[in-house]
């Protein structure tokens, strides 16, 4: 595999969109769209995308679980210091990350219409 098809391959593992990989890759504006296509039937550039998105995924997993364990020491350690508010706001942060919160919105909204220039608004 050439370094021009690893960059296309590097920056298709992140976007999912060829022509976009390719011209970031460094492929002419005006063929890109052709070589995205062209890239893509080729089953070494099809496996070398799947195994990088593969590593990008195990690394944001490992991220997230890193992110976790850290925001459950800090709770616990906040808590044996008498900081209630910093280890409310670590559950906060780790039940968000679980989606344990949905998030609402109330929009209230009145609209008046006024039709042949009547001046007289009412609040329906």
């Amino acid at each position: 595999m050439t370094k021009k098809q690893q960059r296309f391959v590097d920056n298709f593992a992140t976007s999912a969109n060829a022509s976009e990989a390719a011209r970031r890759a460094g492929y002419s504006q005006k063929n890109a769209d052709v070589v995205s296509d062209r890239l893509m039937k080729n089953p070494a550039i099809r496996e070398a995308v799947a195994a990088t998105r593969e590593v990008l995924a195990e690394k944001a997993e490992t991220s997230a679980l890193t992110i976790m364990r850290e925001l459950e020491q800090m709770q616990l350690s906040a808590l044996a210091d008498g900081q209630y508010t910093a280890a409310i706001r670590a559950a906060e942060l780790r039940g968000k990350h679980i989606g344990m919160f949905v998030e609402r919105s109330k929009q209230d909204s009145t609209v008046n219409i006024v039709f042949g220039g009547e001046d007289q608004l009412t609040d329906e």
